[in-house]
């Protein structure tokens, strides 16, 4: 239970730091 939970927490944080890059790449140009 308590892995499972890590494994999402894990990847939602990466999939949150990849939209942040790509956003703020956007903003740049």
């Amino acid at each position: 239970y308590q892995q499972g939970f890590n494994a999402i927490l894990a990847s939602f944080t990466l999939f949150t730091i990849l939209v942040g890059f790509n956003l703020s790449d956007l903003q740049e140009t």
